[in-house]
């Protein structure tokens, strides 16, 4: 007899959180507001680049500023842009691509260990870790010809609308 009830009391639990789940959905699927730019994911090289530099910098003024529980958001912001590079890196020969994804690894621990430095308050580390981030970064760059990738980030007066077809060829 229990069990009924136990099973009764599950399934209006699982009918409440479907039904609540259902509004969120509902929620999400509406449209933006009028007038609100809604921004586009980088697609690009060189968008992805930018942004990979845009937020290197903020982590930097962060890091400056000693806010370094809000560290991460930059940190895995950079670790998620990297992580679309391989796909997107057809102009490199195979070895390129492997060193690329050996990279990719490296950002993507850098970036945990952003995280728990950060978390800590841990000035120290979280410089040293930046600085390691910066290096692969920096190497990351370095697979690519001249040109593909940008040396500065892109203005921050909003989401990149189009991007030039000669900025993608070698």
């Amino acid at each position: 007899m229990k069990l009924r009830g136990l099973t009764v009391v599950v399934m209006i639990g699982l009918v409440l959180v479907e039904g609540q789940l259902g509004e969120n959905a509902l929620c999400a699927a509406e449209p933006p507001h009028q007038g609100v730019p809604v921004p586009r994911a980088p697609q690009t090289l060189p968008e992805i680049g930018s942004e990979i530099l845009q937020s290197r910098e903020m982590m930097a003024s962060l890091i400056a500023a000693k806010k370094l529980t809000s560290v991460e958001d930059p940190a895995f912001r950079i670790a998620s842009l990297a992580a679309k590079l391989p796909s997107l890196s057809s102009i490199l020969p195979p070895e390129k691509i492997s060193a690329l994804k050996q990279l990719i690894q490296k950002v993507q621990r850098l970036t945990a260990d952003l995280d728990n430095t950060g978390d800590s308050n841990n000035l120290s580390g979280t410089q040293a870790n930046a600085k390691k981030l910066d290096e692969v970064l920096q190497l990351i760059a370095g697979l690519y010809p001249a040109g593909i990738l940008p040396d500065k980030p892109a203005p921050a007066s909003g989401a990149m609308t189009s991007s030039s077809p000669q900025s993608n060829k070698p």
